[in-house]
């Protein structure tokens, strides 16, 4: 720990040392508020004047009364402001109003009790505080002692403290039943305690469960726990209630008194020790392990008489007269401080460098701490609860130094990197231990009135012993000026002024080094200049005039340039005048003056545009123009225009195109809207700001003309749809195109036409028509008309057949018949070389049959009821495989009679008076007539007429019977009536009178 005094330190005579640094610390609640006020430049680390152990606990008063503890902080109970559960660095305890400590006591069990140099007793901790109202607090609560009432000293135990008063009065309080005075309860505020004799108090101590006092009339008494003969009195018990005399040899006058755990040693006036109660491991000093109900001599080596003598819970330690500190007792936790665990009867002597001698002793648990010869604190333990109070929680067999706290150690101000305005105020602080802030003052006076506080951005950890470089960079200085600067740094116990410095701050005016031109146009230019800022912050913006003394001028704004090195600086100039003489200069202004530069002279550029190279291109309705333009190194426009006559009387003007400065365009313009067919005169006119060029005039006529259409082909034909497509150019005239659909190659069978829509523009496109729900097995014939204003263009017809669905089928889709001889349509699929056919699903009793697209296959003949008869076929490749089975079905019926003719117009016998079917076609057929189902249904048209009553009746017979449409009454008859089927249809009419008319057949 030497090492955290190596800084040279100013010393000042101890007295005169103690007496500022008790000033300096009398004022720390203040100057943690205020500005730091100046005091020495280097401070001390404390000195002590009191020290005491306790339950794994310490703490000392330091001279100039300031209160530390450190070690075991339960719940806070060491009174400081360091809120960690160890604290291995001795730790402020503030007393309000500013009070200072005289002595304290660390107690036996997380309460720590201390005197101020008023005259006032303190606690803090878990229990026994002497306040009603206080039973617990991490903060010193004054004992509610009565009016009047100093206190002189006070000795703090396990459960209750004890204090004499300067008029030699005891005074006890705490939670059991201890306090000497015969009380049945504990009490929270001090009660009076008196001697049986009834003379007054000289001194007291109170250990974990037993007290004793040593009185004016040289006796000494205790009280409490006697389970181990502690009190003196010859025997054992469970408690003794009020004080009772020792049984101290005759003669033997008590100087002092020291209560341990079931263990008490007093020192009487000629310097012998006597110990009594638990002798555990040799801890009496009596070179013995032996027990006593009653006091023991210790014996000292050489017989030496002792100075002091303290004892704790399992070791005991005192000095002899020639300032050997001896130990005995436990040594198992090093608290005899030999740097070993070794122990018991035998004295031992604390390891301590060469001419440290030790004055206070103070022991405790598994702890023993002193004060040596220069005020110092040495500490030894086994406890890892940070009681060494040396900055760390490692146990300590040897003696060590308390860490050296206090105000901090500060040298002197040193600046750095000073610059214009700024600089680097630097120094070295010794925290001391605590927590410590430091700021640095600067002022232009030695005074340091009205200075400038810079506080540091960084805190020095508590528990650092060793000076540490520190620095603020300070900004805002006057340049060349002279500053003045100190560091101030303040902890917990003191602030502390270093000594300052002086130092002068850097800068000049700004300077300019020869400005240039480059980029110079015709309307634009730009200028470079270096400039130096002195080391200060310095605007710069440029100007620029037409006339030498910039008598009207132009501001252009550059960027500035801070305490840097010197940097270039480039000013844009646009909207000059063209092939105009031009002066611009450089202004730079910082805290120290503004400074021009030289004047910098050029000339811009420029020139009148000219048009060259007018070519031109046209379509149906616009005409593009092009030209090339040189723009004579300024920014220009142009336009075209477009005229009937090459006059150009009546033109019309083009949108305007631009070029910037400096560069040539090629300018296009396009006049849209315009009549096909039709010459015009196009030019181009160029415009800079110093005059106008128009290029040669061009003739250009537009296009236009009939549509033209391409091949038409068949993209794709499936069995009831195909894809048709050709190419078709509008030629630029608004088009129309149409497409027919015939199924005769002059169109005029079943002629259906698609409008394919109305489109202009030039170059051919393709144009696709896709048809849907045509007739398998059909031929069609299909062309393209397009027309314009120009004309119309028919293209060549394309042909094709829709393929019919690969099977068979029964006298062409018919639903029924009544002659079982039926005619087969065979469809097969390619590849297909031989078919095999059968009348069941099944393919039983099957032929085979050469490929031929059509067949004839007999039925068995109906009898009665129609019956369903099909057949079925499969398609064999030249390998043999087969297909799956296609089949088609049909109703045969049983023959009738043969009905009197199926020709219109022709009467069945009987009745001359019978309507007639005059003719019966089909009409259309449904979607969902395609197929042959259920849901089918076929339009007729019918019409017939009757001479006599009137048609009534429509009767349309089909496989599935007969249906009937009923109608007014009438002699003739024109109608369109549905039939639930596309084939096998026959038509009769029915008139008022009942009579009927032939049956008819219904074609297709």
């Amino acid at each position: 720990m030497e090492s955290s005094r190596s800084l040279p330190v100013r010393r000042l005579p101890g007295r005169l040392r103690r007496l500022v640094v008790v000033v300096v610390a009398a004022a720390v609640s203040a100057v943690l508020v205020v500005a730091a006020s100046p005091s020495v430049a280097s401070a001390d680390p404390f000195t002590y004047v009191d020290v005491s152990t306790g339950y794994h606990a310490a703490c000392a008063v330091t001279d100039d009364g300031s209160a530390v503890c450190w070690g075991w902080n339960q719940a806070r109970s060491l009174g400081t402001a360091d809120t960690s559960e160890r604290v291995a660095t001795p730790s402020r305890v503030e007393l309000p109003g500013g009070q200072r400590f005289a002595s304290v006591a660390a107690g036996e069990y997380f309460t720590t009790c201390g005197v101020t140099t008023t005259g006032a007793a303190y606690c803090w901790g878990q229990h026994h505080l002497g306040s009603y109202f206080s039973p617990t607090s991490t903060t010193p609560v004054r004992v509610e002692l009565p009016s009047g009432v100093r206190v002189r000293s006070l000795a703090n135990g396990g459960s209750i403290a004890c204090a004499v008063s300067t008029v030699d009065e005891l005074w006890c309080w705490g939670d059991v039943l201890d306090f000497g005075n015969g009380s049945t309860e504990g009490t929270r505020t001090p009660e009076r305690v008196p001697m049986p004799d009834g003379s007054g108090v000289r001194s007291i101590d109170v250990g974990p469960g037993a007290a004793c006092a040593v009185t004016t009339s040289q006796r000494l008494y205790c009280w409490g726990t006697n389970g181990d003969g502690e009190i003196g009195i010859g025997y054992v018990s469970t408690k003794v209630s009020l004080p009772a005399a020792v049984l101290l040899p005759a003669g033997v006058e008590p100087a002092s008194v020291s209560v341990g755990l079931g263990r008490v040693c007093a020192l009487d006036t000629s310097g012998t020790g006597w110990c009594w109660g638990d002798n555990y491991e040799g801890s009496f000093g009596d070179g013995t392990y032996t027990d006593s109900r009653t006091p023991r001599r210790v014996l000292t080596p050489d017989g030496e008489a002792l100075t002091s003598l303290q004892t704790a819970w399992y070791h005991t330690c005192g000095t002899g007269t020639s300032g050997i500190t001896w130990c005995w007792g436990r040594g198992g936790f090093g608290e005899l401080g030999t740097g070993t665990t070794l122990g018991g009867k035998t004295f031992r002597q604390p390891v301590l460098p060469a001419g440290v001698t030790l004055g206070r002793i103070a022991v405790g648990l598994a702890t023993t701490c002193a004060i040596d010869n220069s005020s110092r604190v040495w500490c030894w333990t086994g406890s890892d609860w940070g009681v060494a109070g040396t900055g760390d929680l490692t146990r300590s067999l040897f003696p060590r130094l308390l860490a050296p706290i206090g105000s901090p150690t500060v040298t002197a101000a040193e600046p750095r990197e000073t610059g214009a305005e700024h600089a680097v105020i630097r120094s070295f602080v010794n925290p001391n231990g605590a927590s410590t802030t430091f700021t640095v003052e600067v002022a232009t006076n030695p005074q340091f009135t009205g200075a400038v506080r810079h506080p540091g951005t960084t805190v020095l950890q508590g528990g650092r012993y060793l000076p540490v470089e520190v620095g603020v960079r300070v900004t805002g200085l006057a340049p060349r000026t002279v500053h003045h600067a100190r560091v101030v740094a303040v902890n917990t116990h003191g602030t502390v002024t270093g000594a300052a410095v002086s130092f002068t701050t850097l800068g000049s005016e700004p300077s300019f080094g020869a400005p240039s031109s480059g980029g110079i146009g015709g309307t634009t230019a730009s200028a470079s200049v270096t400039v130096d800022p002195g080391l200060l912050q310095t605007s710069v913006h440029a100007e620029i005039s037409a006339s030498t003394d910039f008598a009207t001028s132009r501001r252009v704004d550059l960027a500035g340039l801070t305490d840097a090195m010197a940097e270039s600086r480039d000013a844009s100039f646009a909207s000059l005048l063209p092939r105009t003489a031009h002066h611009v200069r450089f202004v730079a202004t910082n805290r120290l003056g503004t400074v021009i530069s030289a004047t910098l002279t050029f000339v811009t550029l420029g020139s009148e545009p000219s048009v060259s190279g007018t070519s031109t291109s046209a379509t149906a309705g616009s005409v593009t123009v092009t030209a090339s333009v040189e723009g004579g190194d300024l920014a220009g426009s142009a336009v075209a225009h477009l005229s009937t006559n090459e006059d150009f009387v009546d033109a019309v003007q083009s949108g305007a195109t631009e070029w910037p400065e400096g560069q040539d365009s090629s300018p296009s313009f396009t006049f849209r809207g315009l009549a096909p067919r039709t010459a015009y005169w196009v030019r181009v006119t160029a415009r800079n700001a110093l005059g106008s060029a128009t290029g040669e005039s061009v003739s250009v006529t537009t296009r236009g003309g009939v549509p033209v259409v391409g091949t038409l082909t068949a993209a794709t034909t499936g069995t009831t749809s195909a894809t048709v497509e050709a190419s078709v150019d509008a030629t630029g005239l608004a088009t129309t195109l149409i497409a027919q659909v015939a199924t005769n190659e002059s169109f005029t069978a079943g002629l259906d036409e698609h409008f394919l829509g109305r489109f202009s523009g030039e170059g051919s496109s393709i144009r696709r028509l896709v048809l849907s729900g045509l007739t398998p097995g059909t031929e069609y014939h299909v062309r393209y008309v397009a027309s314009n204003d120009a004309g119309i263009t028919t293209s060549t017809a394309v042909s094709f057949v829709t393929p019919r669905p690969v099977g068979v089928e029964i006298n062409n889709g018919d639903d029924s018949t009544s002659d079982p001889a039926v005619t087969l349509r065979i469809t097969a699929p390619a590849g297909a070389v031989a078919m095999r056919l059968a009348d069941n699903a099944l393919m039983r009793n099957a032929r085979v049959l050469p490929l031929a697209p059509s067949a004839t296959w007999t039925f068995p003949a109906a009898t009665g009821t129609p019956v369903t008869r099909g057949v079925w076929v499969t398609f064999h490749d030249e390998s043999g495989r087969a297909t799956a089975p296609h089949g088609d079905t049909i109703i045969v019926e049983a023959k009738e009679a043969e009905e009197p003719g199926d020709e219109p117009g022709v009467d069945e016998p009987g009745d001359d008076t019978a309507p007639v079917v005059v003719s019966a076609r089909i009409v259309k057929v449904s979607a969902n007539a395609a197929g042959k189902t259920s849901a089918a249904r076929t339009r007729l048209s019918v019409a017939g007429r009757d001479a006599s009553s009137g048609i009534t009746q429509v009767q349309i017979r089909t496989k599935a019977g007969i249906t009937r449409h009923s109608v007014s009454a009438s002699r003739s008859l024109a109608g369109v009536f549905t039939s639930p089927s596309r084939t096998g249809i026959w038509v009769r009419l029915v008139d008022a009178a009942g009579n009927t008319s032939k049956w008819v057949r219904v074609r297709g």
